[in-house]
């Protein structure tokens, strides 16, 4: 494996892009790129994603014989498991690509296509920052010194790469792990917006949601969702 880790730079997943734009094919296998500092990191639809100190930001290619749709939720079950096995503490998933801690998001994942292959990048909240409680984090002020960004995001990426998840795999672990399966949320997409109960997903990674209205148990591939905050 090459791990590159770098002190600042603005997306890992553009600075792997045009490092593997470099080199011959044969050449692309099991590189890991990670940074101190991400100036320019997005998440899905464009959404900037802020790096506190003391976090990770990584990306790498991953191979898999997934439908596209489904490699999001797949790492998604692969980052629970590396949390539950790394630290001993329990993360949940949010449709179709955020991890919560304690009620809270500390972490996405991106999946991008780049030509046959894809390119995953993942962002972990690890500590607070400055006491800011509006977003999560998953380890305690105690342990930051012994807190290590180039041994962390090794361990991860080689957890996550001997992974081989069937289909059957990902829905039913990213099932056990959903963080609001059951419950009410607000769906929003360019063209619709509803809300319905959360009931899983379906077989091509698809939100399946009862609609509150209807009653019709819809799919839902590219929108997002929010919790229900009619009553708050």
């Amino acid at each position: 494996m090459l791990h590159i880790h770098l002190k600042k730079c603005q997306s890992t997943q553009q600075y792997l892009k045009s490092y593997l734009a470099k080199l011959p094919k044969s050449n692309t296998k099991n590189i890991l790129i990670s940074t101190d500092i991400q100036t320019n990191g997005h998440g899905r639809h464009k959404r900037n994603w802020i790096q506190y100190k003391d976090s990770i930001a990584l990306s790498f290619k991953y191979q898999s014989q997934l439908m596209p749709t489904l490699i999001p939720l797949a790492i998604g079950v692969g980052m629970v498991g590396f949390i539950q096995n790394h630290f001993n503490l329990k993360a949940q998933l949010k449709w179709p690509n955020d991890i919560f801690y304690k009620n809270k998001k500390i972490g996405g994942i991106i999946c991008q296509t780049y030509k046959s292959e894809y390119i995953i990048g993942i962002g972990l909240n690890i500590f607070n920052q400055n006491n800011h409680f509006d977003h999560g984090f998953l380890l305690q002020e105690e342990v930051r010194s012994k807190f290590n960004a180039y041994d962390l995001t090794s361990a991860l990426f080689q957890y996550l790469s001997q992974l081989n998840f069937s289909i059957q795999d990902v829905l039913k672990t990213w099932k056990i792990h959903c963080y609001h399966l059951n419950q009410i949320v607000f769906v929003k997409d360019e063209q619709f917006e509803f809300y319905g109960k959360f009931l899983g997903i379906a077989k091509n990674g698809e939100a399946l949601i009862e609609d509150l209205n209807s009653k019709n148990v819809r799919k839902i591939l590219s929108g997002s969702i929010y919790p229900d905050l009619r009553s708050t």
